[in-house]
């Protein structure tokens, strides 16, 4: 056991490359939530004639979904911090088609 803590304690302490993020397996990132919502109702004018319209919302529940932490060790200030989110708010589109 004294062996194996004095290999740790021996080996050295390097930084890696820049946007290299270790051998952890990736990025540990908060979790991400969209949820993308269309609606549409299709109406015959006459035989060969009809409306569509189109009510859509994007990210429905405006749930922030956080960026990545920052990962540079050279700036101390911002290490770790989450300055950004990693999609958009919520948009909603109405639309109206006419199909002959």
């Amino acid at each position: 056991m004294a062996r194996l803590l004095l290999l740790f304690v021996l080996l050295p302490v390097s930084l890696s490359a820049q946007s290299i993020t270790g051998n952890i397996g990736g990025t540990v990132t908060p979790g991400s939530m969209k949820f993308d919502v269309s609606l549409l109702k299709d109406t015959k004018i006459t035989e060969r004639v009809s409306m569509q319209f189109r009510a859509e919302s994007f990210n429905l529940p405006n749930h922030p979904s956080f960026g990545n932490p920052a990962a540079s060790v050279n700036t101390t200030s911002t290490f770790g911090r989450i300055s950004a989110t990693s999609i958009e708010n919520r948009a909603v589109q109405f639309g109206m088609k006419l199909l002959f």
